[in-house]
């Protein structure tokens, strides 16, 4: 081979380089032209899919919450309706069971009054029927028992009075009337103011007697009250009758003598003759007294 068929050859083997170098940089950039569009392309395609995406999710999240708004509303609404019917339903209810409840208070009330009357009826007829019986009962009790008593109490106040009587002697009401200065010449035993009809309207226990000076003497078991008024209304029946012109003066004698009646017959002018041990006394409050003269 000549030299220049080998300068030949070498030329025409680097022209072929060059060539293969621009196919070869024409194809890289077309390469990287082609992976850039790509690239590009699939980024938009992202870019589209998120958008897309984004907007399916805000129409689903929109459409799901009408959704549930609305479910919200209808059970809202079937909630209400529920209560309200049920509402007028207890309302219903309470009114037939009121209904029911007076109506039946008022039959068994009725009932109950009807045999609660019945009842006291027959229990008040039985009840007046006992009380009758019982007081009959007792009203024959109380009879007998009084007919007992009466005569017992007879008995006794007859036994006190001849007590009184054995106690306060007229000897003994003598001698004490002859310490306080009296002489009294005799005396006696129940002494009668007889009126012109016959009939006695005085009599006195013991009376002491002097020519112008008389004493009448009350003689009971217990003083009281009106013993006392009673004694100086006969006192006035001897200033009028029998003792008329005398003066006379009066007194009272008892066993049993309380003292705030004995205290009264004092401030009336009477003696006051009571017991002392075994013995009697005329009680002249130390010589203050002053008797009353009639």
């Amino acid at each position: 081979m000549t030299v220049t068929s080998a300068v030949k050859r070498r030329k025409k083997s680097g022209a072929s380089f060059a060539y293969v170098d621009r196919v070869m940089n024409g194809l890289a950039r077309s390469i990287k032209e082609s992976n850039e569009d790509f690239a590009k392309k699939e980024r938009d395609a992202n870019e589209a899919f998120r958008k897309e995406m984004r907007t399916s999710h805000e129409e689903f999240a929109r459409t799901e919450w009408e959704a549930l708004e609305a479910f919200s509303k209808e059970m809202r609404t079937s909630h209400e309706e529920f209560a309200r019917t049920e509402r007028e339903f207890r309302e219903a209810f309470s009114k037939e069971m009121r209904e029911s409840q007076e109506a039946f208070q008022e039959a068994f009330s009725k009932e109950m009054r009807e045999s609660q009357e019945t009842f006291q009826e027959a229990f008040r007829k039985e009840i007046r029927a006992s009380f009758d019986e019982s007081d009959k009962r007792y009203n024959t009790m109380r009879e007998k028992s009084e007919k007992e008593w009466n005569i017992k109490m007879g008995d006794i106040y007859n036994r006190l009075g001849d007590l009184a009587e054995y106690t306060f002697v007229p000897e003994a009401i003598l001698e004490k009337f002859k310490e306080l200065n009296y002489e009294f010449d005799n005396y006696c035993r129940r002494e009668r103011v007889i009126g012109k009809d016959g009939c006695a309207k005085a009599e006195y226990d013991v009376v002491l007697r002097n020519g112008d000076t008389v004493a009448l003497v009350e003689v009971k078991s217990t003083l009281k009250y009106e013993y006392v008024d009673r004694f100086i209304q006969q006192i006035g029946v001897a200033t009028n009758e029998k003792y008329r012109g005398k003066k006379i003066i009066g007194a009272v004698a008892a066993l049993e003598m309380p003292n705030e009646v004995k205290n009264y017959a004092m401030r009336k002018g009477l003696y006051v003759i009571e017991q002392a041990g075994r013995d009697i006394k005329i009680d002249t409050k130390d010589g203050k007294f002053k008797p009353k003269i009639w």
